[in-house]
Parts: C-alpha cells; sequence; structure tokens
C-alpha cells in the first residue's frame, strides 16, 4: 500500500458532508501527513462554494492538505489521455491532468468515481468506501 495518496473531488465532498467513511479516511491521511490536493481539485472545490463563509471554510480546509506541483509535461500527458479516453469513457480534462500528475508522480488517485480513471495505465485508483 502506498505511503502517500491524492484525494479527488468526490472524497473531499464527502468529507464535507460528514460522509462517515470520508472523514476517517481524510482525518486519518492527514495525520500522517500523506495526503495531497491537486490544484484542479481545489479549483473544483472552490468553484462549489455558495457563500462567502462556504468559501473561507473550504480554503481553511484546503490550507491543511500538500499540494503536488503541475509540470508542463503533466499538460502534454492530459492531452494525450484526452485523445485516448473523452470519447470513450467520458473523462475530461480535469480529471486528465489529475491522472498525469499523479502517474508522473507515482501517487495514486483515492476517488469514489473509479470508472472514469480505472481504463488509464500507470494511475493507481484506489475507491475507499
Amino acid at each position: 500500500m502506498a505511503d502517500r495518496f491524492v484525494l479527488d473531488t468526490s472524497v473531499l465532498i464527502d468529507f464535507r458532508r460528514d460522509h462517515p467513511h470520508a472523514r476517517a479516511l481524510v482525518v486519518g491521511l492527514l495525520t500522517k501527513g500523506a495526503a495531497f490536493v491537486h490544484p484542479v481539485v481545489a479549483a473544483e472545490l472552490l468553484q462549489g462554494v455558495f457563500d462567502r463563509d462556504d468559501q473561507r471554510r473550504t480554503i481553511e480546509l484546503l490550507a491543511t492538505f500538500k499540494r503536488p506541483a503541475v509540470k508542463p509535461a503533466d499538460f502534454e500527458a492530459c492531452l494525450s489521455l484526452m485523445s485516448q479516453f473523452r470519447l470513450s469513457h467520458g473523462i475530461g480534462w480535469p480529471d486528465c491532468l489529475i491522472a498525469a500528475t499523479c502517474i508522473r508522480l507515482g501517487l495514486p488517485l483515492v476517488t469514489t468515481n473509479d470508472k472514469h480513471f480505472r481504463p488509464i495505465r500507470g494511475l493507481g485508483v484506489m475507491r475507499p468506501y
């Protein structure tokens, strides 16, 4: 089992909604310093805020996570993944960029939306609950 993980938006939304399994997972990974949040995931969470208080809480939550650096090569890999999987699996560019970064860093992605990610070679996908 890996010692560091990238959390997808789906897991963090469940965490924000107090889903008990998501809460246990995220708190456990944060305690170990093993949780990363991709900048795209951070942007997706911020896109979903509904008022200033929710925005403040979301920014505070995101500040507790490490963020992997996105490199120019990740964008090229994202384009390649888009051409392979957009039509066949409906995966969009944000998920392709997340996958490309995870593959480069060798970090597994923890998501409840594994149907988009499973076909991508070299990407470790973990469905947490």
